[in-house]
């Protein structure tokens, strides 16, 4: 089998009027509410489980891997949703490109986690961790995130809590304007410059079933 590069993806929505990436593979997450899996890559523009070639099960984590970058998006598939970009790249150098809803819970876990990185003190984002997710099991099965560190579960207190009270106000608007902080926060630190949420064309026609709805 043979998997698409993200610029052949693009080319084959945009009619070929598409701008540069900085990955190697685009990988969507909860692309599909009736699968287990919760990461797809994309082949002819159909989104396809990733599995672990040992046991064909969901692939659920990826070791050693460290953030080069992290993004927001306007205007993606058919509803013209904003998406969250993390970009992680491997022990191999290969650059992995994760997207997913800015509202969604594996975005709020992401940002959460990641904010406790920066916020631990010990740790910067050289340092390879590993990045695990998981789809839930229960209502519209959202999807979840988790960042470990030398074995331990990384999440930062005041984002976590924050998103939570939100969540419970049912508070879209809210979320979204966290998470939009927090990626702006967090894309600084990374990259060392300052940044603002951009609209880019690069991912904007993907197709209508990679948006995951779980507010």
């Amino acid at each position: 089998m043979t998997i698409a590069n993200p610029a052949s993806i693009i080319s084959e929505f945009t009619g070929g009027l598409s701008a540069p990436v900085d990955y190697d593979l685009l990988i969507g997450v909860g692309v599909m509410k009736e699968s287990d899996a919760v990461f797809f890559f994309y082949k002819d523009s159909k989104p396809i489980a990733l599995l672990n070639q040992a046991n064909g099960k969901p692939l659920q984590s990826f070791k050693n891997v460290v953030c080069y970058g992290i993004e927001i998006v306007h205007d993606i598939g058919t509803f013209k949703a904003s998406k969250l970009n993390l970009k992680l790249r491997g022990p191999n150098g290969i650059k992995l490109c994760f997207t997913s809803g800015v509202e969604t819970m594996w975005s709020q876990a992401v940002v959460t986690a990641l904010m406790g990185i920066m916020g631990s003190g010990m740790y910067d984002f050289n340092t390879p961790f590993t990045f695990w997710s998981k789809r839930g099991d229960q209502g519209k099965r959202p999807s979840f995130a988790n960042i470990y560190l030398d074995g331990e579960r990384v999440s930062d207190n005041h984002m976590y809590e924050q998103l939570r009270d939100l969540r419970s106000d049912r508070d879209k608007e809210g979320i979204i304007r966290s998470v939009t902080d927090a990626v702006q926060i967090l894309s600084a630190e990374i990259s060392g410059v300052p940044t603002e949420v951009t609209v880019l064309d690069d991912l904007r026609a993907l197709p209508a079933d990679t948006e995951e709805e779980n507010f």
